[in-house]
């Protein structure tokens, strides 16, 4: 008889093709877990592994969440989407780096010089309308801002204040239940960490640097409704923190409301700003525990005309300032 034949013949033809696409690691009652070198990724610095991560996050976003493991390493990239329902690992040990190609960031190739705005460039990380993000781990994610900087500088010293078109680290817009915690983040050519017009964000014990004189480097610039800021340590080039309401919305007299600043340890920046973008409004905001020390400000409410609106309800309590301009 052939026909036994012809079934093994399909079941090792099945395991063959099961063999060539990576599986997710996963345990009953556990969540997925895709890691990157599963689907490709060298973690040597020297290749660019923005292929296999991108499949990585993808295959996570299909499966319908799970989580990105980046086990220790340093993974060369260019830009990356993420998907809901995703918690991205970074493991101690594991930093992903961005390239030092400023063509990778843009949206329409050409001279970045020449961008007429920050929106002509891709983030480094990016996603938009999604629920259940988190970034975690102990690992670092590196924005190599060095190739960015030198010209941002140039044009501030030309056009006081200034800000030179680039791109931002991690920009997540319009989402939910958004978590940033363990984890480092550095060297972003702009801002490092945006949460636009997210509900339900909780930022925990996290480091956030870049040089002193480098230009726009604002930390965290979140914009919303239930942000807590928990615990982290900032030192940057620009505003440690900065809350945004650009504007206004149609649910609510106030974009930005109910954020909390606790324990938090401000070195050298620009400070805690609400602001310069307050015509949306915002209100409810505390800062309370927080240690300020060789910042530029301490505490401050800015605008500029064009851009302000209202900002009520705002609570300090237990501050410490040293060396504050």
């Amino acid at each position: 008889m052939k026909w036994p034949l012809f079934v093994f013949a399909c079941v090792l033809g099945f395991a063959v093709c099961q063999a060539e696409t990576p599986l997710a690691n996963t345990q009953a009652g556990e969540q997925s877990i895709f890691d990157v070198r599963a689907y490709g990724a060298a973690g040597d610095g020297l290749h660019l592994d923005t292929t296999a991560i991108q499949n990585a996050l993808d295959a996570c976003g299909k499966a319908g969440g799970g989580t990105v493991e980046f086990p220790a390493g340093i993974y060369l990239s260019q830009p990356l989407i993420i998907h809901t329902k995703t918690t991205f690992q970074m493991d101690a040990g594991a930093t992903l780096q961005a390239t030092t190609n400023q063509m990778d960031f843009m949206k329409t190739p050409g001279d970045w010089l020449k961008a007429k705005s920050s929106g002509d460039f891709i983030p480094f990380i990016g996603g938009n309308e999604l629920t259940n993000i988190t970034f975690t781990g102990g690992g670092v994610i590196d924005g190599g801002g060095a190739v960015w900087w030198g010209e941002a500088e140039k044009a501030r010293q030309i056009k006081s204040g200034y800000t030179l078109p680039r791109p931002n680290l991690i920009v997540i817009e319009r989402s939910q239940n958004l978590r940033m915690e363990n984890i480092t983040l550095q060297n972003s050519p702009k801002f490092h960490f945006v949460p636009s017009d997210c509900e339900d964000v909780v930022i925990s014990n996290v480091t956030i640097l870049a040089p002193e004189r480098a230009a726009n480097t604002d930390a965290i610039d979140p914009s919303g409704r239930r942000i807590l800021i928990t615990k982290c340590k900032i030192a940057v080039g620009d505003d440690n923190i900065a809350i945004k309401a650009g504007k206004k919305i149609p649910s609510s007299d106030f974009e930005s409301e109910d954020i909390t600043l606790t324990d938090c340890t401000f070195l050298h920046g620009h400070g805690m700003s609400i602001g310069s973008e307050t015509a949306g409004g915002v209100r409810n905001v505390t800062v309370k525990n927080c240690t300020f020390a060789n910042t530029e400000n301490g505490i401050r409410i800015k605008s500029q005309r064009g851009k302000g609106g209202i900002v009520e309800n705002i609570f300090c309590d237990g501050i410490t300032m040293s060396n504050v301009n």
